[in-house]
């Protein structure tokens, strides 16, 4: 089953329990029931966002990590050294380096400036902690998430007992 064929299952069933536990419960706790229902399935929504957002930052921070480990290489390189430079994605192509106390850095829009490597490798490692800031405020979001989604089963099952 795909990924989002399960998912759909799982919504599916979820609701169908849901009807199951209000009949089983009665209509007195019914409208509390489904309100409680639904802030579960919105935080745990939240928490799936969350998770992903944290992946495509841990993948962001793993290049910004080998960025540095590059810049870090390149005072050793001799002028004149064939190197290979990325084109795309896995894709090189074999080039000489004239020079190795400055690069080339987009700045957007169109924008190139040279830096030293010195001044590259502080953008870079500022890039790196700003980087990690925002991946503590998103494990800090997905354990207020995972709290509320815990509270919130609580509340349930107290609703159904």
């Amino acid at each position: 089953m795909r990924r989002s064929a399960f998912y759909d299952f799982v919504k599916r069933f979820k609701y169908t329990a849901l009807i199951l536990i209000i009949k089983m419960v009665g209509k007195e706790h019914e409208k509390e029931l489904q309100e409680k229902f639904a802030q579960f399935q919105m935080v745990e929504q939240q928490l799936k966002q969350t998770q992903e957002q944290l992946q495509a930052l841990d993948n962001n921070i793993l290049e910004i990590k080998a960025l540095q480990d590059s810049l870090d290489e390149i005072p050793n390189i001799k002028p004149g050294t064939e190197i290979l430079v990325p084109i795309s994605n896995g894709i090189f192509i074999k080039a000489e380096l004239k020079e190795n106390k400055s690069l080339k850095l987009n700045v957007g829009s169109g924008t190139v400036v040279e830096k030293s490597v010195d001044d590259a490798k502080k953008l870079i490692e500022k890039q790196f902690n700003d980087a990690n800031k925002v991946r503590e405020g998103l494990l800090e979001n997905m354990q207020h998430l995972a709290a509320q989604a815990k509270a919130l089963e609580e509340d349930l099952s107290k609703l159904v007992d």
